[in-house]
């Protein structure tokens, strides 16, 4: 029988591989994303010996949260896990890179189809040098173009997932959601539907942290208040998002010129700059200064709606659920099965 880390480094073999056969320019990428990935598994560290070592003091509060929050998520959610037994250190840099793109004229994400996991709108990268080429390759082929730090991410269950020592940077309430978040996609995860597997973490992530903070530290506590208020500001970023996607959204499907469609996309952004100048101050959690300066494109738009776009139609399901997580969540498994997911989702809350 196979040791678990021969299996393991099978497992990462498979991808590369796998490919070569279907999709032979994908292999450089994918064997870039193998080499990667055994780096981690073979630099990471048990959290036992480095808990005597009094450089990692400062993480001790964290990871006394984080494992309870493995008990929680087995318990409370029903979505058990191995990782987070780990440490791995990435020296002060970001765990890896995303790039995104989308057209100039179209709210539609670039795809990249990869064996197994299907069309994800996103790229990884785990050095900062790649994440900078690929992002200029793609505008120079004149799509928008997103690039972005990245704390953490999910093996979807193929191997162990480690505490990634930027996570660790975050307040607890923004830790324990992106803990959820991760452990929400070795769960559910649907092949070529990017958007409805993000949504669906983020709604685990948040709805699960609120349970968490309230029994970890009380409903009065100043953690689970200030959490309150970062998802009343996430509305309203949400809010500001759908509003000018409209916009956009009609422009690009007008039967205006392809020059009067790009001058009239560069009044919209703009505005939308203004306006966000505006209203960034009635945010009470942080003032998402960042938007500004990356400024607006459509890739930046459709990475917001990646994460949050079905989430009003995601809080009306789990209203129908009696507001019981778990149970909700074991709805969500058996509808990653079937097909059309999202349209079924939909359907369900239309019912009365």
């Amino acid at each position: 029988m196979l040791s678990k880390k021969t299996k393991y480094f099978l497992s990462l073999l498979l991808f590369p591989l796998l490919s070569l056969i279907y999709l032979p320019s994908c292999a450089y990428y994918l064997l870039n994303q193998t080499q990667g990935q055994i780096h981690i598994l073979l630099h990471r560290q048990p959290l036992a010996p480095l808990w005597k070592r009094k450089n990692f003091s400062k993480h001790k509060k964290k990871i006394q949260i984080l494992r309870k929050l493995r008990h929680f998520a087995t318990a409370t959610l029903g979505m058990p896990t191995q990782g987070y037994r780990y440490f791995f250190d990435t020296q002060g840099r970001a765990v890896a890179w995303n790039i995104s793109a989308a057209p100039k004229l179209e709210l539609t994400p670039i795809q990249w189809w990869f064996p197994i996991v299907g069309e994800v709108p996103y790229l990884g990268f785990f050095t900062k040098e790649e994440a900078i080429a690929a992002k200029y390759q793609l505008a120079q082929a004149g799509y928008d173009v997103l690039m972005r730090e990245v704390a953490a991410y999910s093996t979807l269950g193929w191997f162990d997932d480690p505490i990634f020592s930027p996570m660790l940077e975050n307040d607890i309430p923004v830790l324990v959601e992106t803990t959820l978040h991760e452990i929400a996609h070795t769960h559910i995860y649907i092949p070529s539907h990017g958007n409805f597997n993000e949504n669906i973490a983020t709604f685990i992530g948040e709805e699960g942290t609120k349970i968490f903070l309230k029994r970890e530290f009380g409903k009065t506590s100043p953690l689970y208040r200030e959490y309150l208020t970062i998802l009343k500001d996430r509305e309203k970023l949400d809010d500001f998002i759908q509003q000018y996607y409209q916009q956009l959204d009609q422009l690009y499907h007008s039967s205006l010129p392809r020059k009067e469609k790009l001058q009239q996309r560069k009044k919209i952004f703009l505005d939308m700059t203004k306006e966000f100048s505006r209203i960034r101050k009635k945010f009470q959690s942080q003032n998402y200064r960042y938007f500004l300066q990356i400024g607006w494109n459509n890739a930046v738009i459709l990475s917001l709606r990646r994460y949050r776009g079905s989430q009003r139609t995601l809080r009306q399901a789990l209203k129908k659920h009696h507001h019981n997580l778990k149970r909700f969540i074991h709805y969500l498994k058996k509808l990653s099965e079937m097909e059309h997911p999202l349209q079924r989702l939909k359907e369900f809350v239309r019912q009365n």
